[in-house]
């Protein structure tokens, strides 16, 4: 509660009595306390923001490093998987070899004996052409 006094006066100056004003201050003192709460708020909020902006650069710092930690070991885990595929690709170039070689080797193991058959099948055909013909070695 507010109270304002002020005496009153006649003309020739004598006092005659006071004006008082009371005034009901509660509401606006309410009042003081929110904006006096809201602002300290704010400077909490702002100090907070501060705070929270002075670790960004931390924060951001780590996950940059965190980011080059994991650009690092997929370069190496990519040099691996390239080294590993060199080596495959050189043991699969040996086994194409390896096959090749063992083709040609059936190949030159089929040849004997399928001249012998086409030397057979051409006695055979002289042979009825021809009775006397001797008969070739080891068939009878």
């Amino acid at each position: 509660m507010a109270i304002s006094s002020a005496p009153f006066s006649d003309k020739d100056g004598r006092i005659l009595g006071t004006l008082s004003v009371w005034i009901d201050m509660s509401e606006l003192i309410e009042g003081r306390r929110e904006v006096e709460e809201k602002g300290r708020n704010i400077a909490e909020a702002a100090g907070a923001a501060v705070n929270s902006a002075g670790n960004v650069p931390t924060q951001l710092a780590r996950e940059v490093e965190r980011a080059a930690k994991g650009a690092e070991l997929q370069s190496v885990r990519v040099a691996e998987t390239s080294s590993a595929m060199t080596e495959m690709n050189s043991a699969m170039l040996a086994v194409a070899r390896s096959a090749s070689q063992a083709a040609g080797t059936t190949d030159r193991a089929r040849a004997p004996p399928r001249r012998a058959r086409e030397l057979y099948a051409m006695w055979l055909r002289v042979s009825a052409v021809w009775p006397a013909m001797p008969k070739p070695c080891g068939k009878a």
